[in-house]
């Protein structure tokens, strides 16, 4: 057995702040998971990454939504690209590959992988295309026409190849995003995640409001938006966990063997701050280092604001049209923080009906920069198919 590359569509267009819908995915065989690759150069001389509204600093963050619907039912997978990117860093610890450039003559792209199984290119857990009488995968975009005059997509599916007889999965994956809401000073979230299947995770993913002016940054640490965090099961008579989300993330930095790494490249376009958003919601430590693309450019001043937020704002003179690499190490990978159940397996993930109830108490930081962000509960439950 073997795993094998399958391109579905190679660099299709699709229209601009709108939905692609692809009902064309294969009828038989196996599946170990999608890649999506997006790419949409950006107009010359547009810069989303200091005039686009919000934070709209990467090409993911235009991906408003990223949905599998099988069989219309709810979805197997409903995320966006930013969430999706975030499980598979917390399937394997791999990062996204993307092109996070702004402003070349390359333009940027978004890896977004959907895995069915525990990762992918997972032999275990995987999807049987014959279980679905139909099966859908809708993209949204948001791209603007002030910043982006096409955009594309390729979609590959991971092929089993050559399985032996008989080989049966033990599942798949269902993850969506399952609440949202925008953030409110001191106010707590009293939850029910549904019962019903194994839980492998909970994924909770805090996105701070931006400040206003140059040099941008967060208002506030990514985490302060889930200041308190309780889980319980049981009516509250089991908890597994009662704490701030700071420890919660630090939790996961011994718990989770993978720190967090992101780099890019920014070509420097004008003379002042840009921002760039990193990926990596708590900064342990940054590097920037200059390349010319010409002998003749004057050599510029530059360097980071030294925030510790997922916003780094790079600084310089002068030198219009050299390239600054950068490199971020830390911890919450997209802003997210886990609630992990599968450090002894799947078979010992948190069986939810046996759990009778489960309790998400989620509180928001007595602090005024901790309002009108965004807070998300991605639940991953293993289903039959």
């Amino acid at each position: 057995m073997y795993f094998k590359k399958e391109i579905l569509r190679y660099n299709k267009s699709i229209d601009l702040n709108n939905t692609f819908k692809f009902d064309e995915l294969p009828e038989t065989g196996l599946s170990a998971g999608l890649i999506l690759w997006i790419k949409s150069p950006i107009k010359s001389g547009a810069h989303y990454g200091i005039s686009a509204a919000g934070d709209k600093l990467r090409l993911v963050d235009w991906i408003s939504k990223v949905q599998v619907i099988t069989d219309g039912k709810r979805p197997l997978k409903d995320l966006n690209g930013n969430v999706a990117q975030a499980l598979e860093y917390w399937n394997s610890g791999r990062t996204a590959a993307d092109q996070l450039a702004d402003r070349t003559l390359y333009g940027d792209y978004a890896i977004i992988p959907i895995a069915w199984g525990q990762k992918l290119y997972d032999p275990l857990y995987f999807l049987r295309w014959e279980d679905y009488t139909s099966i859908e995968l809708d993209v949204t975009n948001i791209f603007d026409a002030t910043h982006f005059d096409s955009a594309t997509i390729t979609i590959e599916n991971i092929k089993v190849e050559d399985p032996p007889a008989g080989l049966a999965s033990k599942g798949v994956f269902q993850e969506r995003i399952w609440r949202e809401w925008t953030t409110v000073q001191n106010e707590t979230k009293y939850l029910k995640p549904p019962v019903g299947n194994k839980y492998r995770r909970i994924v909770l993913c805090a996105t701070p409001a931006l400040t206003t002016s140059s040099p941008y940054r967060r208002k506030t640490n990514f985490f302060s938006l889930m200041n308190e965090i309780k889980l319980a099961f049981k009516d509250y008579g089991e908890v597994a966990f009662d704490g701030y989300g700071r420890e919660l993330m630090e939790q996961n930095a011994i718990e989770f063997p993978h720190e967090a790494h992101c780099g890019g490249t920014l070509l420097a376009t004008l003379t002042g701050n840009e921002p760039v958003r990193t990926g990596i919601g708590r900064r342990r430590s940054a590097q920037v280092t200059k390349g010319e693309v010409a002998t003749t450019l004057t050599e510029m001043n530059f360097g980071i604001y030294t925030y510790l937020d997922d916003i780094m704002t790079v600084w310089f003179d002068s030198g219009i049209n050299q390239y600054i690499y950068w490199d971020v190490f830390g911890l919450g990978y997209n802003n997210t923080m886990a609630l992990l159940f599968d450090h002894a397996g799947p078979e010992n993930y948190i069986d939810s009906v046996a759990k009778s109830t489960i309790n998400l108490d989620i509180k928001t930081a007595d602090d005024a920069n901790a309002a009108g962000g965004t807070n998300q509960v991605v639940l991953s439950e293993l289903v039959a198919k």
